[in-house]
């Protein structure tokens, strides 16, 4: 157990965390990357040969030359000098791809720490297409990475085996299989080629695996397997299946997270819950056919006592039976496991259920997604959120305006996240659960059928300033946007804001000189005060945002300037527009590298 020092040092972190992420936002791309930190010694500005770039690299517009840099004081350079390792990776883990790359050309001990950082981060993706010359890059350089998804270009899901592809796909694996951590395929035939060469696999990822005739999985090679993704395809779940359940394997007892479908026809998938129950921490299940064995459900969902997060929205309620399925599971889930997570999906929720799920687990539950349901406003009551643990509820297809008295009946500061889909609230309710719910750091009411005018946004500016993530719908009020009162500048570290063009008009009319130094994603949609968004109102508000990476919006002029967006807007890396013409509407993708 970590002692005192140790949990002031992880404070510490969290600190320099944001410090360190808040400085680099608001830093020119390639100003951090150029420089080689010395201790206040002579540094060099680092040769771009030595370190080539990538598609999220760097400028290419490093030279050579040597520079006094002195430090700003001794106590900041007592910070780089005394800071262990540990907490430079806790501070290097919050950075984006973009910013762990110009962090790796500052000096060598952070470059080694940020490519510790990028190994966990990254993704190889081997293709039909590519897989030579990656086996003929790995003979020349000494890569590694811990998760890979082998795909090809023919279905973009399959890789065409022939000689030369399973000669290659064989050498690379033996350069990077010790070290492979996580899977995703999509075919039976390559997971059984790559058998023996995936020693240290914790993460297997089959949930689109085709079903493949005449192939055998050998689950006993994969002794630290610790999460599971099975197919959702029927053919490729009893294919997988019949290999799991034929002799227990380590692989079947030490499963900590798994998804998988179960129906009548598969009861080997009821069998793998069963064999797992004791080391099962995050369970979703699916089905794929009819649900009638309830006394099975019954008997396998007693097993289980560690369960932290249960997902029962794969299993459709369409049917009583897939309906009572879900009721026997719940009922006879021990109140022993510790839940943290549940996700009813779309199951009827009933004054017997909801009362089950708080008398088992209301000390336990901090994530809640509860769908629509018919019961009134006293049940929803029942759950006291302001007493739970409860950090992140989704609630879907409410009607009745008392779902505020049950969310918040006072102030409420332990929720932090909350989406509204299809509820109904008057705009009284609205505003006083923004009062209410101070600590919230996403909020998606997109698809809520209480209309979105300037006195709900003015609410939510105005309450939520520790907002991290924002999703609205377009605003519907018609007044002149000079009129417009909300001021979106209190919220100044998002991170993903989705909404209509006004509130950031707003700060162009007030002359307001506020930066969001953490926003990299924005989609804006047009509303009933501007119903056209151009490339010049892009533009015109690019300075309010200085790191943004992804874009989105809807152009309705036909001429576009692509490079203009990206000189104003220099670490843009996804721009996503459309562009509407009088009859047909064209969706248009254009991914910016930095050679453009």
């Amino acid at each position: 157990m970590p002692d005192g020092s140790t949990s002031q040092n992880l404070s510490l972190g969290d600190w320099l965390a944001g410090w360190l992420v808040g400085r680099l936002a608001g830093w020119p791309v390639g100003r951090l990357a150029g420089w080689n930190v010395n201790k206040g010694k002579v540094c060099e500005r680092v040769d771009p040969d030595m370190y080539p770039s990538t598609s999220h690299g760097h400028t290419g517009t490093l030279v050579k030359q040597k520079e006094i840099v002195q430090p700003t004081s001794a106590k900041t350079e007592d910070v780089f000098d005394v800071l262990p390792n540990e907490i430079w990776l806790k501070i290097f883990r919050k950075l984006s791809h973009r910013n762990l790359l110009h962090i790796s050309l500052v000096c060598r001990h952070w470059c080694q720490l940020a490519h510790a950082v990028l190994k966990r981060k990254s993704q190889l993706i081997v293709t039909s297409k590519n897989v030579e010359s990656i086996c003929e890059l790995l003979k020349r350089r000494d890569l590694k990475f811990r998760n890979v998804e082998i795909r090809g270009w023919m279905t973009e899901k399959s890789l065409q085996l022939n000689n030369v592809t399973q000669v290659s796909l064989l050498k690379t694996f033996q350069y990077l299989g010790s070290d492979i951590a996580r899977l995703t395929l999509y075919q039976p035939s390559v997971l059984s080629l790559l058998n023996n060469l995936l020693p240290k696999l914790t993460n297997l990822d089959l949930c689109d695996m085709c079903f493949e005739e005449n192939v055998s999985l050998d689950f006993s090679k994969f002794s630290n397997l610790k999460s599971l993704s099975a197919p959702s395809n029927k053919l490729a779940t009893g294919q997988l299946l019949s290999n799991l359940t034929q002799t227990p394997t380590p692989t079947t007892t030490h499963l900590q997270k798994l998804s998988i479908n179960i129906s009548d026809s598969f009861a080997d998938g009821l069998r793998v819950i069963a064999t797992s129950a004791s080391s099962l921490r995050w369970l979703t299940v699916g089905s794929c056919g009819p649900l009638r064995s309830e006394s099975q459900i019954k008997e396998t969902f007693k097993k289980l006592t560690h369960l932290k997060v249960l997902d029962l929205s794969g299993i459709c309620c369409e049917t009583l039976e897939a309906l009572n399925a879900k009721r026997a599971i719940l009922e006879n889930l021990s109140k022993d496991n510790p839940l943290k997570t549940l996700n009813l999906g779309s199951m009827p929720v009933d004054y017997y259920t909801l009362e089950l799920i708080i008398t088992k687990w209301s000390r336990s539950l901090q994530c809640l997604y509860l769908p629509c349901t018919a019961l009134t406003g006293i049940f929803i009551k029942q759950i006291n959120f302001t007493r739970s643990k409860l950090r992140r509820l989704v609630l879907r297809g409410f009607f009745f305006p008392d779902v505020l008295n049950g969310i918040a009946p006072k102030t409420n500061k332990t929720l932090t996240e909350l989406k509204l889909f299809d509820c109904r609230l008057t705009t009284e309710s609205f505003c006083t659960l923004m009062e209410r719910l101070p600590n919230l750091r996403i909020l998606d009411v997109r698809g809520l059928k209480t209309k979105l005018t300037d006195k709900e946004m003015f609410y939510i500016f105005e309450h939520l300033i520790h907002l991290r993530r924002l999703f609205l719908d377009p605003c519907v009020s018609e007044n002149c946007i000079t009129d417009l009162k909300p001021n979106i500048s209190k919220l100044k570290r998002l991170e993903i804001l989705e909404s209509c063009v006004c509130p950031i008009k707003v700060l162009q009319l007030l002359g307001m000189e506020v930066k969001f130094k953490q926003l990299t994603t924005l989609d804006l949609k047009c509303c009933k005060r501007s119903d056209k968004l151009s490339v010049k109102t892009i533009l015109d508000i690019s300075v309010y945002f200085p790191v943004l990476e992804s874009l989105l919006f809807q152009d309705l002029s036909r001429c576009s300037s692509v490079q203009e967006l990206r000189r104003k807007l220099p670490r843009l890396i996804l721009l996503d527009y459309d562009i509407f013409f009088q009859i047909e509407s064209f969706r248009k993708q254009t991914k910016l590298s930095k050679t453009m």
